[in-house]
């Protein structure tokens, strides 16, 4: 789990970082592979579950190129096209300075719903911390929630 949950986190700021086009929603992804889970995995022990699974995916094996390409970089563009994608790569381009909080961050941190002020101090070392946290407490639960739950039955003692 722990490298999913850094995967989680650089997913989402490499996402970020790509202004103004990012979250979704602001730019639309190709609706043939949106929901589209591609099993490259090679040996035993592959998994499904929600991640992969219908209704929220369409679960195929892996294919070398599946725009019907040969796998390869190759574009053919008249040169307007270019023109107009060479505009886009600029556009697009991600900025390495940007350094956002990530909802990984954000729930690891038990500031779910928190203000974007609250957010901009997020540690970003809260995956560490949280499981440091956990090992030393001996549970799999977040921090956040133990110490929620023990202050709900606090104020519920007479």
């Amino acid at each position: 789990m722990t490298r999913e949950i850094a995967h989680q986190q650089q997913f989402e700021k490499a996402l970020y970082s790509i202004e103004p086009n990012f979250p979704p929603g602001k730019l639309a992804g190709m609706p043939q592979f949106t929901n589209v889970y591609f099993n490259m995995s090679v040996g035993d022990g592959d998994m499904r579950g929600p991640w992969n699974n219908e209704p929220t995916f369409e679960f195929r094996d892996a294919e070398v190129a599946v725009d019907g390409g040969s796998g390869m970089p190759e574009v053919n563009l008249p040169s307007e096209e270019l023109q107009a994608v060479e505009k886009a790569a600029m556009r697009l381009q991600s900025d390495p300075a940007a350094d956002p909080v990530t909802g990984a961050m954000l729930g690891m941190g038990g500031m779910n719903g928190a203000s974007s002020a609250l957010a901009a101090q997020m540690d970003p070392k809260a995956a560490q911390a949280n499981a440091e946290e956990q090992m030393q407490a001996g549970t799999k639960e977040p921090p956040a929630a133990t110490r929620s739950r023990a202050k709900k039955q606090k104020q519920k003692q007479p």
